[in-house]
């Protein structure tokens, strides 16, 4: 998998007593990044869902290969999302 999330994943886990997600991209050590069509169908994948997408995206600036596409980009999924960054990171 690569070190990535991917819908079936997502639907495999999230059951009735789940409340929240935290995802980490991109993750720390490995650098790992969601393409713009991964992150687009994790975020139709958790609309899916009455949970709270909390996304840990403190590197965002820092990748190495490719460009991050933060899920604050997807609308449908911004009433259930709670991003994380900072400024020490980047």
């Amino acid at each position: 998998t690569d070190f990535k999330i991917t819908p079936e994943a997502i639907r495999s886990h999230v059951n009735d007593k789940t409340k929240a997600i935290l995802l980490n991209y991109p993750t720390n050590p490995t650098g790992v990044i969601l393409n713009r069509t991964e992150a687009e169908a994790i975020a139709e994948e958790l609309q899916q869902h009455e949970i709270f997408v909390l996304s840990d995206e403190i590197y965002a600036e820092n990748t190495f290969k490719g460009k991050h596409t933060s899920l604050a980009e997807f609308e449908g999924l911004r009433d259930q999302l709670l991003l994380i960054s900072g400024l020490s990171k980047s």
